[in-house]
């Protein structure tokens, strides 16, 4: 998509970026700064975005519609349940030691594991 000119941002760049650009999630000021430039001056991206806009909009108000649904009280239990349960972890440490003297090199690795819950270290 492109009007033709000629344009510091690119058409495919804007596009790439329209989503974020709607949802205010571009936190670089030029960027965001570049982006509108771009919209003000290419009809055929501002009509893009404008469509873009429309859709977001009727999407984020379908999952609001649609997402309200209240988790039952079994579910409830079950991930209370869950997340009482302890947990577990993986640990390890490593020893190495070296010994050199004009004859020998000596190399020392040990290696520990420990696996366990939350519940072994109280």
């Amino acid at each position: 998509m492109s009007c033709g000119n000629h344009h510091n941002l690119p058409c495919t760049e804007v596009l790439h970026a329209i989503v974020l650009y709607i949802d205010h999630e571009i936190e670089d000021n030029e960027s965001v700064h570049a982006i509108e430039l771009h919209i003000q001056e290419c009809p055929p991206c501002a009509a893009r975005t404008a469509q873009e806009a429309i859709l977001n909009q009727q999407l984020k108000a379908l999952l609001n519609r649609s997402c309200r649904e209240e988790a039952s009280e079994q579910l409830r239990r079950n991930v209370g349940a869950m997340i009482r349960q302890p947990q577990f972890e993986w640990h390890q440490s490593i020893t190495y030691t070296e010994i050199t003297t004009d004859t020998f090199i000596h190399t020392h690795v040990e290696i520990h594991e420990r696996f366990g819950s939350d519940d072994d270290q109280r």
